[in-house]
């Protein structure tokens, strides 16, 4: 089995200039390819740890700098510009036989079913980026300026101060892990797991220089914020849950228990019974129907 494993995996290898650069999305042809045959950054992200473990480690080092070269390019979804330090959702390499040339295309949700923002893709280039650098044991690919400034810019759309008053990652429905409408309520689960975990991988993997310096300070205060708020705002278990059973509702006050106003009412009894005695949960992907329940 982990031979064929193995086998199949090598035919999914997309090759940019005779260099290995990732993995297509699928190799099913018994139904319609769509944009199968494209590398996602998302999807490629298993396929990158499987060659890390097994010493293959080209491939995982093109797909990081092919993805960060694309990154510089601008970025037009319907004639709203992105952020400089957005990640492709996909790329493609496209063969030019009249020219006998190849170029790769990058896709940031302009051709995507529903024009999905990449909001995780910067997340998962730095999470490979440090599990690389963790695996060969070579800090020189995290340490080139280019890098550097990638981590910097992707950090920078994160990071940036708004409106919002929590620490955690304000995420439109249909841009978190699952692309398709949900109604998923503004801060699915996955995004600030995923968030968490960047911010945690950037602080191993920026450089301690002028302009790193600055970032570092700022990642670990938001780290600090972040971890607060998911453990007191999405853990959920049965002495949480009799606590919030208990709320008033309609506080007004620094001292406010029921700091998000749940409404007891729209609490479904099935999770009375669906909660465990021993442990809990991390909640979220609620839809706004439900978020008095939160």
């Amino acid at each position: 089995m982990v031979v064929d494993t193995s086998e199949s995996l090598r035919r999914t290898l997309v090759y940019f200039r005779s260099q290995p650069v990732g993995t297509i999305a699928a190799l099913d042809h018994s139904v319609e390819e769509l944009n199968h045959d494209q590398v996602f950054v998302r999807d490629f992200v298993p396929s990158a740890l499987a060659f890390l473990m097994n010493e293959e480690h080209e491939v995982v080092r093109n797909f990081l700098l092919k993805t960060l070269h694309l990154q510089s390019r601008e970025k037009m979804v319907d004639q709203c510009k992105l952020g400089a330090g957005v990640m492709p959702t996909s790329i493609n390499m496209l063969h030019h036989p009249d020219r006998n040339i190849e170029t790769l295309m990058a896709d940031f949700g302009e051709s995507t079913i529903g024009i999905v923002a990449p909001v995780d893709s910067g997340f998962w280039w730095i999470i490979l980026l440090r599990a690389y650098t963790k695996s060969t044991g070579d800090s020189s690919l995290a340490e080139m300026p280019g890098c550097q400034r990638g981590m910097r810019l992707i950090l920078n759309l994160c990071l940036s101060e708004g409106l919002d008053t929590f620490p955690t990652l304000l995420c439109a429905d249909r841009c978190c892990m699952i692309d398709r409408r949900m109604g998923v309520y503004g801060y699915p689960v996955e995004i600030q797991a995923l968030f968490f975990m960047e911010l945690r991988c950037a602080l191993s993997l920026l450089k301690q220089d002028d302009e790193g310096k600055e970032f570092v300070e700022r990642v670990a205060t938001r780290l600090h914020a972040l971890s607060y708020h998911m453990r007191n705002y999405f853990w959920l278990d049965m002495k949480q849950l009799n606590d919030i059973y208990r709320y008033k509702t309609g506080e007004y006050s620094h001292t406010t228990v029921n700091k998000f106003n749940a409404m007891l009412d729209s609490l479904p009894e099935w999770v009375f019974d669906f909660m465990p005695i021993r442990g809990g949960y991390f909640i979220g992907n609620v839809s706004p129907a439900r978020i008095g329940s939160i």
